[in-house]
C-alpha cells in the first residue's frame, strides 16, 4: 500500500506518533480534537485529492524508491560512508534509504538538533533513529550495531546570555511535550554575554529609534551583512515597513542552518499561529508576588495546545541563529505578554524602552563593507537563498554574481506563477553574468 492502515496507525506506540493519541474503542465527541482517527480521516481525503489531480508527494517518491530497492537492489555508486547533517529534517523513511544504500551499514554518521524540527510533517527524535537501526539489524545478515547518541553539550558559537534563553525554551518543550524531543543535558557556553533585548514599545517608529539611535536622519535603516530580521512568513515579509528594505529578511524556515551576529525577531508572537489563549498556557510557569499562579493562566491540554510545540521550536530556532545579540520586537501586547513575563521573571531578557538611557546609544543596526556583503552573498548562494544572495551581491557591487543569483532564484521558483517568463528572465540574467551555456 505504501501507507499504514487505520488500525496500524491507531496501534502505533505513543512515542512514535506523540502528537495524537490512539482512539480506537473510544467514544469521540464531535468537538474533541487531536485524535488519530481525525488525522486518518484527513489523510484519506488528502490521498483522494492528490489521486484525482494526478499528483504525488515526497513520501510517495520515497516509497517508490524503497519498492525498487526491494525488487532490484541498489545499483548506484558504492557508498562506504554517509554523513547526514540537519538529520531532524528527514522523514524516517528517508533515513532508512541511506541505510539501505550503504555498503557498510555501520558507516552512517548523523548530526542534528531535535529542537529544530520545524519542517511540517516531520516528527524527529534520535531515539527513533536508533529504532531504524534496530529493525534493520533484525532483517540484515550483516551485523548492524544500534548507534550511540553522543551529545555536544558545549556551544562554541554563542554566549551564555543567548544560550540561557534558548535553553529555557527547550525546558518548556520538555515540560509540555516530553515525547516530541530527546531529553538531553543543558548546553553550556564558554563565555558570558548580554541578555537578549525586548522592546517595550509597539510602534515602528520606536523600533527604528532603537535600531538607528536617537539621531535618526535617514528613512531607510542601514543593516549589515552580519544581521538578519526574522519574520514568521512570506506574507509578513511583504508587509514589512519600508525602513527594512536594506535588511536581510528571512522566515524561520529560510534562516535555519545559517548564523548571524545580530538577530532581530520581528512580530514572532503577533504573527503566531497560536492564539492569545494558547500562549496564556505559559502563565502557569509564572507567579504573582504572593507565589500564586496568575489568574488568567489557561490549563494545559496536550491535544488542544499542540500548536505550542511547533511555535516553541520555531522560537528556539530563531534565537539560536545569533552569535552576539538577539532583539525582540512585537506589536501584539496580548500575545507576547505571557512569554515576555516568563522570561523577565526568570531574568533571561532585558526589557528596554526608547525613552530610557538606551535611547541615546548609536543604534543596533550596523553597516558592512562590500567584502563582507560579498562573503554573505556566497554564504546565502551556497544555502540556496538565491534572492537574498542577489541582494547581497548588489550591495557588494558585484553585478555578475548578482545576475547569476537572480537567475538561479528565478529557476528555483519556476513552478510558481509566471510560466515561460521565468525562463526568459533567467536567460537574460545568465547572459548578463556571462553564463551563455546556462542561458
Amino acid at each position: 500500500l505504501g501507507f499504514l492502515t487505520r488500525s496500524e496507525y491507531n496501534n502505533f506506540p505513543r512515542k512514535m506518533a506523540s502528537f495524537f493519541r490512539a482512539t480506537e474503542g473510544e467514544i469521540m465527541h464531535s468537538e474533541q480534537l487531536g485524535s488519530r482517527n481525525d488525522v486518518y480521516d484527513l489523510f484519506e481525503k488528502y490521498q483522494a485529492e492528490i489521486k484525482k489531480r494526478g499528483l504525488y508527494d515526497v513520501a510517495d517518491v520515497v516509497f517508490h524508491i524503497h519498492r525498487s530497492l526491494r525488487k532490484e537492489g541498489y545499483r548506484g555508486a558504492a557508498l562506504d560512508s554517509i554523513v547526514v547533517d540537519e538529520v531532524q529534517d528527514f522523514l524516517q523513511a528517508e533515513l532508512a534509504l541511506f541505510l539501505a544504500c550503504a555498503n557498510d551499514k555501520n558507516g552512517l554518521f548523523m548530526t542534528g538538533d531535535t529542537c529544530q524540527t520545524i519542517a511540517r510533517g516531520v516528527g524527529f527524535r534520535f531515539e527513533d533513529v536508533r529504532t531504524i537501526f534496530y529493525l534493520a539489524s533484525q532483517k540484515c545478515e550483516q551485523r548492524i550495531a544500534v548507534p550511540k547518541i553522543l551529545q555536544l553539550s558545549i556551544n562554541y558559537r554563542t554566549h551564555a546570555g543567548i544560550l540561557n534563553l534558548a535553553s529555557s525554551v527547550v525546558d518548556l518543550i520538555l515540560a509540555y511535550f516530553p515525547s516530541s524531543t530527546d531529553k538531553l543535558e543543558r548546553e553550556r557556553a564558554h563565555f558570558d554575554g548580554p541578555k537578549p533585548l525586548c522592546l517595550k514599545e509597539t510602534s515602528i517608529d520606536d523600533l527604528c529609534v532603537l535600531l538607528v539611535g536617537s539621531d535618526r536622519t535617514q528613512s531607510k535603516i542601514e543593516f549589515g551583512a552580519h544581521q538578519v530580521v526574522i519574520v514568521r512568513s512570506q506574507a509578513a515579509k511583504d508587509v514589512l515597513p519600508e525602513e527594512f528594505d536594506g535588511a536581510l529578511v528571512m522566515t524561520v524556515f529560510e534562516v535555519k542552518g545559517l548564523e548571524f551576529d545580530d538577530v532581530f525577531i520581528y512580530d514572532f508572537f503577533g504573527d503566531s499561529l497560536a492564539t492569545e489563549g494558547e500562549w496564556r498556557v505559559l502563565l502557569n510557569n509564572c507567579h504573582e508576588p504572593d507565589g500564586s499562579t496568575p489568574p488568567r493562566a489557561v490549563c494545559f491540554d496536550e491535544r488542544k495546545h499542540q500548536v505550542l510545540c511547533e511555535e516553541l521550536k520555531q522560537l528556539y530556532t530563531s534565537i539560536t541563529r545569533a552569535r552576539v545579540s538577539v532583539t525582540f520586537y512585537d506589536s501584539d501586547l496580548a500575545k507576547r505578554g505571557p512569554m515576555w513575563r516568563l522570561l523577565s521573571q526568570n531574568n533571561l531578557v532585558e526589557s528596554v524602552s526608547v525613552f530610557n538611557e538606551r535611547s541615546q546609544h548609536s543604534g543596533l543596526a550596523k553597516g558592512s563593507c562590500k567584502e563582507e556583503w560579498r562573503r554573505r552573498g556566497l554564504n546565502l548562494f551556497e544555502n540556496r537563498c538565491f534572492t537574498l544572495a542577489s541582494k547581497s551581491f548588489l550591495l557588494a557591487g558585484d553585478q555578475q554574481w548578482a545576475s547569476k543569483s537572480h537567475a538561479r532564484g528565478l529557476m528555483q521558483g519556476r513552478t510558481s506563477a509566471g510560466g515561460k517568463d521565468h525562463y526568459l528572465d533567467a536567460a537574460v540574467s545568465y547572459m548578463v553574468s556571462g553564463m551563455l551555456v546556462e542561458a
